[in-house]
């Protein structure tokens, strides 16, 4: 009896707990009129969600000086956080290929990066007696996105799939890279593509139906163990 009713138990809050999970949104990405990325919307790193945008600029426009910052990145002081955001990043780019992200009304890159403390230069001198100054620099650090390699391993996996239709190369693999590179050393007034990320404030809440759900799991769960005694006394 005890078994039995143990199993049943089991079962329903199994089926509960499937129910209260929240629904997993897939993100969403935005195009320009001439099919080139410019943002996404709801990008799950680690724990959290993020709205990217991708913005061509100077780093001194959107930031000021690494040494005086006017705005802080998101993931300036995060290394971690920002090479899972550079994973993330190209995971999503690479189910859009061969669209590019957009760099202008016009043209398109398939480089960008997120500026990142600890890949910053650091410049300094030295006094006779050893002491360090750290001077203030117009140049900055952070991660590049990794998105190029793939985007050019894939313009060639197609063409040597055209020469391989020819009898001509048949043998090829698209090599991703999995680490993100340190892309240091950029002037700060220097045009760059960076992505750009505000918190995504459409929160993930339970579905009314799994709601209705827990409710309908709540009463079998009594009906079958009230049955399951009365049959058994």
């Amino acid at each position: 009896m005890l078994r039995l009713k143990s199993i049943c138990v089991l079962m329903l809050a199994t089926s509960a707990l499937s129910l209260i999970s929240y629904p997993v949104k897939a993100a969403l990405i935005n195009f320009n009129s001439q099919g080139n990325i410019t943002a996404i919307k709801g990008l799950q790193i680690k724990d959290n969600s993020y709205n990217v945008e991708f913005v061509q600029d100077t780093f001194s426009n959107l930031f000021g000086n690494p040494s005086n910052l006017t705005l802080l990145p998101t993931f300036w002081l995060d290394a971690e956080g920002a090479k899972a955001s550079i994973n993330a990043i190209d995971r999503i780019l690479e189910t859009t290929y061969p669209s590019v992200i957009a760099s202008d009304k016009t043209q398109g890159t398939t480089d960008y990066i997120i500026p990142q403390q600890s890949a910053s230069p650091r410049v300094a001198t030295i006094d006779e007696q050893g002491n360090i100054t750290y001077l203030p620099t117009n140049l900055f650090g952070g991660l590049w996105g990794n998105y190029s390699n793939y985007y050019q391993d894939r313009q060639r996996d197609e063409l040597y799939n055209t020469l391989c239709q020819i009898n001509v190369y048949c043998s090829v693999n698209i090599y991703r890279m999995i680490n993100p590179e340190i892309f240091a050393g950029t002037d700060i007034n220097s045009p760059r593509t960076f992505a750009i990320f505000s918190p995504n404030a459409n929160k993930l809440i339970p579905e009314p139906s799994n709601i209705v759900g827990l409710g309908i799991m709540g009463i079998l769960t009594l009906l079958i163990s009230k049955k399951i005694r009365y049959k058994f006394i």
